[in-house]
C-alpha cells in the first residue's frame, strides 16, 4: 500500500510505518516526491536547488582538494629548499673547521709576513636569514614529535644567528689583528735594514775594547750563514737576540748608543707580534670548532625535522 504524502509534518513521520516508508522512497522519484511534499514546494524548483546545491557541494570540494595539493606541494618545496641550504651551510662549516685546523698547525706570523688562514664564504646565511619562525614551524613542524621538533626548530635559529655573529666577528677580528700587525712589521722590517747598514761599517767602528767588535763581527758571520729566510723568528733567533746579548756584555762602550735603540725597537716589536701570534692562534682555535659545533647542531636539527632515524646521543641534545 502506498500511502499519499500531503504537507506531512516532521512529527507524523513517526506515525509512519517503517516499511512503507521505505517503498515510498525507493520507487521512481519517490525521494524528490517525498521532499517535494515534505516542503510543499514544486518538483521543478526542488530538483533545480538540489542541482545547485550538489554543484556548489561539488565545487567546493574540488577546490579544497586542489588546496590541499597546492599547499602540500608548497610545503614539500619549502622543506626541499631549507634542507637543501642547511646542508649547504653545514658542508660549509665543516669545510671551514677542518681547512682551520690543518692551517693552524702550519701557520704562525712569526715564520710568515702573512696571515695565511683560509675563509670560506657562508653563502647560504643571506637566504636563511630572512627565514620567518612561523612560516618555518607551520611547514616542519606536523604529525609526531612535534614538541622535540619546535625545540630543534628553536635551536636551529639560534644556530643560524650564531653563524651571523661568528662570521661577522671573524672578519672585524682579522682587521684588528691587520691593524696591529703591520705597524708593527713595519718597524721591525725598517729596524731590520738599519742592521745591514750597521754590519756594513764595523770595521770603522771605533770601540774602547776591540773584543766587543769581534763579537759583533761573529755575530753578523753567523748570520749571513743562517741567513736561509726572512722571517721574523729567524731573524730575532739569529741576529737581534745574539746582538742584545753582545751590548749586554760591554755596557761601557759608548759607541755602541745607537745599535742598543736600534735592538731595542726590534725586541719591543718582535715580543708584540709574537703575543699577537698566540692570541690570533686561540682566537682561530676557537672559531674553528665554533663551525664544528654550527655543523653537527645543523645535521643532528634536520635528522630532528625530517623523522630520520637518530642515535640516543643525538636526542640527548635536545
Amino acid at each position: 500500500m502506498i500511502y499519499k504524502l500531503n504537507r506531512l509534518r516532521f512529527n507524523d513521520i513517526t506515525k509512519v510505518k517503517g516499511m512503507d516508508l521505505i517503498i515510498c522512497l525507493v520507487q521512481k522519484d519517490g525521494l524528490l516526491v517525498f521532499l517535494s511534499n515534505f516542503f510543499d514546494i514544486k518538483k521543478e524548483t526542488l530538483f533545480t536547488v538540489s542541482i545547485t546545491l550538489f554543484v556548489f557541494w561539488a565545487g567546493t570540494s574540488i577546490n579544497l582538494l586542489i588546496n590541499y595539493f597546492k599547499e602540500n606541494r608548497l610545503r614539500k618545496n619549502y622543506k626541499h629548499t631549507i634542507n637543501l641550504l642547511l646542508s649547504d651551510l653545514a658542508r660549509v662549516c665543516k669545510k671551514q673547521y677542518l681547512a682551520s685546523i690543518s692551517d693552524l698547525k702550519t701557520y704562525s706570523l712569526l715564520d710568515d709576513k702573512t696571515i695565511a688562514v683560509r675563509q670560506m664564504i657562508y653563502a647560504p646565511l643571506q637566504f636563511l636569514n630572512k627565514m620567518d619562525y612561523s612560516l618555518f614551524i607551520k611547514y616542519y613542524v606536523r604529525c609526531c614529535n612535534k614538541k622535540q621538533k619546535v625545540k630543534a626548530s628553536t635551536r636551529l635559529f639560534q644556530v643560524i644567528g650564531q653563524a651571523n655573529i661568528f662570521e661577522r666577528d671573524n672578519q672585524e677580528k682579522i682587521n684588528l689583528y691587520l691593524n696591529i700587525i703591520k705597524p708593527l712589521q713595519e718597524t721591525y722590517i725598517k729596524h731590520m735594514l738599519y742592521l745591514e747598514v750597521f754590519s756594513e761599517t764595523i770595521d770603522k767602528l771605533e770601540v774602547s775594547d776591540y773584543d766587543f767588535k769581534n763579537d759583533l763581527m761573529e755575530v753578523f758571520t753567523l748570520w749571513n750563514i743562517k741567513h736561509t729566510n726572512n722571517s721574523f723568528r729567524n731573524s730575532f733567533t739569529n741576529l737581534v737576540s745574539p746582538l742584545i746579548h753582545v751590548v749586554n756584555r760591554y755596557p761601557q762602550e759608548s759607541t755602541a748608543t745607537n745599535l742598543i735603540s736600534i735592538l731595542k725597537e726590534c725586541h719591543f716589536a718582535y715580543s708584540e707580534m709574537a703575543h699577537i701570534d698566540v692570541s690570533m692562534k686561540e682566537y682561530f682555535k676557537i672559531f674553528a670548532y665554533n663551525n664544528k659545533r654550527v655543523y653537527r647542531d645543523i645535521e643532528i636539527i634536520l635528522c630532528i625535522l625530517n623523522n630520520k632515524k637518530k642515535k640516543e646521543d643525538v636526542l640527548r641534545r635536545f
